[in-house]
């Protein structure tokens, strides 16, 4: 039974990763005004971005293992950490957005998640980091 899990685990670890991925592009592509900017914001945290798919879809794959061996483990921790992702996501290309959101009156917004992009990326891969420490423990534990 644990292999079958495990395998599982794996294919929705990867799943996430795909999830994630896909979620950034849909969302750097419709800020751009064009695909060559798309790609130089993309360049610019490259680093950052893959780490922190990787890590998710790592710690969803974690998360759902947990889950399959003790059916009472939360499901809170994946649900913070990855809603952390892709609000941190959301920064890479949220000041793009800066020329429509003042018609909804979100310019501050805008503006700052623009301006704090690297460090919303480096909390959300520490969350990712710490979301993994912490089911690693739990699967030691078990």
């Amino acid at each position: 039974m644990r292999t079958k899990e495990i395998i599982r685990s794996i294919k929705r670890g990867v799943i996430a990763i795909f999830g994630l991925s896909f979620l950034y592009g849909i969302l750097i592509l419709l800020t751009m005004p064009n695909f060559q900017e798309a790609l130089a914001v993309t360049a610019e945290v490259w680093y950052l971005l893959i780490a922190i798919i990787i890590s998710f879809g790592a710690q969803f794959g974690l998360w759902f293992y947990v889950r399959a061996i003790r059916r009472q483990t939360s499901g809170a921790l994946p649900g913070v950490s990855g809603t952390t992702s892709s609000v941190s996501m959301l920064a890479c290309c949220a000041h793009h957005l800066v020329d429509l959101l003042p018609l909804w009156g979100l310019s501050g917004a805008a503006l700052f998640l623009g301006q704090y992009q690297r460090p919303l990326l480096g909390i959300s891969l520490a969350i990712n980091l710490l979301s993994i420490a912490y089911l690693l423990y739990v699967v030691a534990k078990k």
